[in-house]
C-alpha cells in the first residue's frame, strides 16, 4: 500500500522502554557503587554488564544490517540515558571508549565501513568521486548543494535540490 516497515523503528521504542525501566530500578547500584580511579567513579562488573550488553546489541546491528549509523543511536541513547539517570561522566566515558573500539574494528574487518571512511576523508578526490558503485558523488552533491544555500538557508520552496542527484531519496 505504499509504505514501508523497519523493524529497527519498533526496536528503537522497545529498547526506550527497556532502558528507562531498567535505569530507574538500578539507578542507584550504577551511580553510587564501584572504584574511584583517577578521579572517576567507575562501575562494579556486575553494574558494568548491561551497558556490555547495550554495546554488543549495537555490534550485531553493525554486523548484520551494516548499518554503522543505527547502531551508533542505540548505543548513544542507552549511553545518553544512563548518563542522565546517574550523572557520572565515568558512563560516559566509558561507553566513548567502547564506541571508539568498535568503530576501528568495524574499519579493520569491514570492507564497506572503511570504504565509508574512505569517501568521508576523500570526497573530492577524483578516483574516489567515479569510484561505480559506491562513489562519493552523492556525497559531494549534497555538500554542494548545502553550500550553495548559504547559512542561513535559501528559504522554503528556493534550494537546488537538482545539485543533488537523489534528492527525492
Amino acid at each position: 500500500a505504499g509504505f514501508s516497515f523497519q523493524p529497527g523503528e519498533i526496536a528503537k521504542i522497545c529498547l526506550a522502554i527497556f532502558f528507562a525501566a531498567y535505569l530507574v530500578e538500578q539507578r542507584d547500584n550504577l551511580a553510587l557503587a564501584g572504584r574511584r580511579i583517577l578521579g572517576l567513579q567507575l562501575p562494579r562488573l556486575r553494574d558494568f554488564s548491561p551497558i556490555l550488553v547495550a554495546w554488543g546489541v549495537a555490534i550485531v546491528v553493525l554486523v548484520f544490517q551494516r548499518d554503522l549509523g543505527t547502531s551508533l543511536l542505540f548505543f548513544g541513547f542507552f549511553v545518553a540515558m544512563l548518563y542522565v539517570a546517574t550523572e557520572r561522566v565515568s558512563w560516559v566515558l566509558i561507553g566513548l571508549f567502547l564506541f571508539a573500539a568498535a568503530a576501528v574494528a568495524a574499519f579493520f574487518l569491514f570492507g564497506h565501513v572503511a570504504a565509508r571512511v574512505d569517501i568521508w576523508i576523500n570526497a573530492l578526490d577524483p578516483e574516489v568521486y567515479a569510484r561505480s558503485p559506491g562513489g562519493s558523488g552523492q556525497v559531494v552533491q549534497g555538500l554542494f548543494g548545502m553550500a550553495s544555500g548559504g547559512l542561513m538557508g535559501t528559504g522554503w520552496g528556493h534550494g537546488y535540490p537538482h545539485l543533488v542527484p537523489y534528492a527525492y531519496s
